[in-house]
């Protein structure tokens, strides 16, 4: 299957975090899926790091931009983003 990650599920996968839920994990590390990455995501992480902000604070342009990815490419977004359930798409 093909899914798209946002910004701070990208940041946990890497950080092996507790906050990533165990089927995010499994789902990301499972070779038969295709995982995507927005370059939105490196954008954000770019700008936040040179602004020394980390937050991830909502009504985020950067949220809008990789809700549009998953949502014109047909891909299931993986994020523990709970306003992103307002949105029609496939959301893990």
């Amino acid at each position: 299957m093909n899914y798209i990650i946002d910004t701070h599920i990208f940041l946990w996968f890497l950080q092996d975090s507790d906050n990533l839920s165990h089927q995010s994990k499994t789902t990301i590390a499972n070779i038969e899926n295709n995982i995507f990455i927005s370059i939105a995501s490196f954008w954000e992480i770019a700008i936040k790091l040179s602004l020394e902000k980390l937050p991830f604070i909502h009504k985020d342009p950067f949220d809008r931009l990789i809700i549009a990815q998953s949502i014109n490419e047909n891909l299931c977004l993986i994020s523990d983003d709970k306003i992103f359930s307002k949105y029609e798409l496939n959301l893990l």
